[in-house]
């Protein structure tokens, strides 16, 4: 995959965390199948976290100016 680790212990219960432009997920740690994900298309991603079984993920502020 293409997709990028999140920092911190990007693994999870099984699931490493990964992302990408506008899409945070998991994935099975054995097979790298995606077992969830969050998308944002107004909104590219700048960096995920992950922090003991939370994922934390940072979008771009865009100005309504």
């Amino acid at each position: 995959t293409t997709d990028r680790l999140a920092i911190g212990t990007p693994q999870a219960a099984g699931t490493v965390i990964t992302f990408s432009a506008h899409t945070v997920g998991g994935r099975d740690a054995r097979t790298g199948k995606r077992t969830w994900t969050y998308t944002r298309t107004d909104r590219r991603v700048c960096t995920v976290a992950q922090a003991t079984n939370t994922t934390i993920a940072v979008f771009e502020n865009q100005s309504t100016s």
